[in-house]
């Protein structure tokens, strides 16, 4: 939409280390760094309630006639209620994660975190979504909440390109001393790739980019 283009230009002109946002932009920037602190406090009023509404929801159903009109809206309430659950716990993890300091983190279980967020979207549509994982732990020193926005933004212009069907993947892999998160399936309007360009730089790394994937190279942690 309109609103989430000029959001993405303005974060993208915040990173570009040669531009200045223009006024407009940085009001733009100012409200999305209030939406990102508002954020985590109001997940948390919605878990709370929502807690009580699946518990008592369970009970209900446990005690429903099986095979009723009743039981069976019941089960509905608890399915829909869990779903929700794990929409909320999910962006929960994101949002956390966008405050923690640099560190050593887990390459493969970010990149899984961000797919699984993805998942519960609407953005997946009829879109097939398929995540391919290293064989062993990739270990990076790094911050979780830049590079899931950076993951993020490769999947969702992916996405993008894809239309009435198709295929994106989503790969970690980590050899000669560097991580890599390669999103294949196209590149859409390329909205925010050149925050996720700043983001690789700040990690000491680069992003590297075609018409058809978009592969986000680190260095992998050192194991002294």
């Amino acid at each position: 939409c309109r609103s989430a283009r000029r959001a993405d230009k303005a974060v993208s002109a915040m990173n570009r280390t040669s531009d200045i946002p223009v006024d407009g932009d940085l009001v733009e920037v100012g409200r999305l760094a209030a939406l990102g602190r508002l954020t985590p406090g109001a997940l948390h009023e919605i878990a709370n309630p929502l807690v009580a509404l699946l518990g008592t929801a369970e009970l209900l159903a446990l005690d429903a006639e099986r095979g009723t009109k009743s039981a069976e809206r019941l089960e509905l309430v608890v399915d829909t209620a869990r779903e929700i659950s794990a929409i909320v716990r999910a962006l929960q993890t994101y949002s956390r994660d966008r405050a923690t300091p640099r560190g050593p983190l887990a390459l493969d279980r970010l990149v899984a975190e961000t797919v699984e967020l993805v998942r519960r979207t609407s953005a997946v549509r009829d879109v097939a979504l398929e995540e391919v994982r290293a064989e062993v732990e990739v270990l990076v020193d790094g911050l979780p909440g830049a590079l899931k926005q950076a993951v993020l933004t490769l999947i969702l212009n992916a996405l993008e390109a894809q239309s009435g069907g198709g295929k994106v993947t989503v790969a970690t892999a980590g050899a000669a001393g560097s991580a890599t998160v390669t999103v294949t399936g196209g590149r859409g309007s390329g909205l925010g790739l050149d925050a996720c360009a700043a983001i690789a730089r700040r990690h000491g790394g680069e992003l590297e980019e075609s018409a058809a994937d978009a592969v986000l190279r680190i260095p992998l942690r050192d194991s002294e």
